[in-house]
C-alpha cells in the first residue's frame, strides 16, 4: 500500500465518495481498499482527543512558563 493510494482514498472518503466508489478506485490502481481508508479514519478520530490534549498541554506550559520567567 502506498501512501499516495491511502491519501487518495482519504480524501475521497472525505469529499463523500460511497464504499462501492472507493473500490471502484481501488481496482483501477487508484486508492486502497474502503476497509483500510475507514480503519484509518477511525484511528484518526479516537486519537484526536489525546493528541489535542498533549499538545495544547505542551505548547500551553511553555507560554505560561515563559510569560512568568520574563
Amino acid at each position: 500500500m502506498t501512501l499516495l493510494k491511502h491519501d487518495v482514498g482519504l480524501f475521497f472518503q472525505h469529499s463523500g465518495l460511497s464504499k462501492k466508489g472507493i473500490d471502484t478506485l481501488l481496482n483501477m490502481g487508484i486508492s486502497t481498499t474502503f476497509k483500510t481508508v475507514n480503519q484509518t479514519r477511525v484511528r484518526i478520530k479516537d486519537n484526536h482527543y489525546n493528541n489535542f490534549l498533549e499538545y495544547f498541554q505542551n505548547h500551553i506550559y511553555i507560554i505560561i512558563y515563559c510569560e512568568v520567567e520574563n
